[in-house]
């Protein structure tokens, strides 16, 4: 569900998906900057890719970064 812009996880839903879209939350707001978000965790932007791989890696379900390869 999505209530003023956040979205937010069914009370059943399993821990990592709870976990992936309070990750995606936090992003709000970020720029978009092509190529980022890989090299590290916490950066001032990401790009697609990016984006993915932070939302899976704090939801604990993927350890590095992967590239839109």
């Amino acid at each position: 569900m999505i209530k003023n812009g956040i979205a937010y996880a069914p009370k059943r839903a399993p821990a990592a998906v709870k976990k992936a879209i309070a990750a995606g939350n936090r992003l709000q707001g970020k720029p978009y900057k092509w190529g980022d978000g890989h090299a590290r965790h916490s950066d001032s932007g990401y790009d697609c890719s990016g984006t993915v791989s932070y939302v899976l890696r704090e939801a604990g379900l993927l350890k590095g970064s992967l590239t839109s390869k």
